[in-house]
C-alpha cells in the first residue's frame, strides 16, 4: 500500500551502503532493486520504439534533468525493493575436466572479468593453482598508480617481487625484456572482451594454438571466438 512507500532517511541509506561494502569485502556480487511506475505518456513512447529499448548505460558523467529526454522519469524518484548478494560457484565436474585437459596437454586458463583477489577464490574452487606466479590482471595501470585488489600470495607479494606485468602492453613488454612467464599463468583478471582477445593474439605469435571456449549467445564473444584457433560455443548449463 501507499503508506508502506516512505522516503529514505540518511541511516537507511547508510545501512545499506555498509551492507552493500561488507558482502562486496566477502567477495559477493550485489545487485540493487528498484522501480517507477511508468506514466501512460511514456509507455506510448516506449511502445514506439518497437523491440529494442534502450534506457540507460553506464555513463561516467552526470546528466542535468534539463537536457535529458522523457525517458529520465523511468530513472528518477525509484522506488527502492531490496538488495541481493550472490556468488559464483564452479559446476561440480569442473575440477575433474581440468584434470582431463591436463592429461591431454591442454593448459587451462581462466579470464575473469573480476579482479584479482575475487578471481582467487573460484579459481581455487575450479582446482587452479592460486600459489606463486599465477595471475596477471589485465587492466592497465597508471604510471605509479597501485592495485589495491593485487592478490597476494603465501610466498610473498607479487606486486613488489615477482613484478609481473599489468596489462597488456605491459605483457608484452615483460615478454620481450624479461620472461615468458605471462604465457604460463593460468589466470587473467580485470579482462574485457578486447583485451582478452589481443591475450589471445600474444599467444598465437609465440606459437601457441589457442581454444577458446565460451557462452554462445552473448554476441560480444564472437570476436574472441574469430581470434581463436578453435572456438566451442556451449550455452547455459543450468545445475
Amino acid at each position: 500500500e501507499n503508506s508502506t512507500i516512505l522516503p529514505f532517511s540518511a541511516n537507511d541509506r547508510s545501512s545499506i551502503l555498509t551492507t552493500c561494502n561488507d558482502w562486496r569485502l566477502s567477495d559477493l556480487d550485489v545487485a540493487a532493486f528498484s522501480y517507477t511506475p511508468l506514466p501512460h505518456n511514456l509507455s506510448q513512447v516506449l511502445d514506439s520504439c518497437g523491440n529494442s529499448k534502450y534506457l540507460l548505460d553506464n555513463v561516467t558523467k552526470a546528466i542535468s534533468k534539463d537536457a535529458a529526454s522523457i525517458e529520465w522519469s523511468i530513472v528518477d524518484s525509484q522506488i527502492f525493493l531490496g538488495v541481493l548478494a550472490s556468488s559464483i560457484v564452479p559446476r561440480k565436474e569442473i575440477e575433474k575436466l581440468l584434470k582431463v585437459f591436463d592429461e591431454a596437454g591442454v593448459r587451462f586458463v581462466y579470464f575473469s572479468p573480476r579482479n584479482m583477489r575475487r578471481t582467487k577464490e573460484v579459481a581455487s574452487q575450479m582446482g587452479i593453482d592460486v600459489a606463486w606466479n599465477c595471475a596477471i590482471s589485465l587492466r592497465p595501470l597508471d604510471e605509479g598508480e597501485d592495485d589495491k585488489y593485487r592478490m597476494t600470495s603465501n610466498y610473498a607479494d607479487w606486486d613488489v617481487n615477482a613484478k609481473l606485468p599489468h596489462g597488456i602492453d605491459d605483457v608484452r613488454k615483460h615478454l620481450e625484456e624479461v620472461d615468458n612467464v605471462p604465457l604460463l599463468v593460468s589466470l587473467f583478471t580485470d579482462v574485457t572482451k578486447e583485451n582478452t582477445s589481443e591475450m589471445l593474439e600474444i599467444f598465437q605469435e609465440y606459437h601457441d594454438t589457442v581454444i577458446a571456449v565460451g557462452l554462445s549467445h552473448l554476441a560480444q564473444n564472437a570476436r574472441i571466438f574469430d581470434c581463436a584457433d578453435l572456438s566451442v560455443g556451449v550455452d547455459v548449463l543450468f545445475a
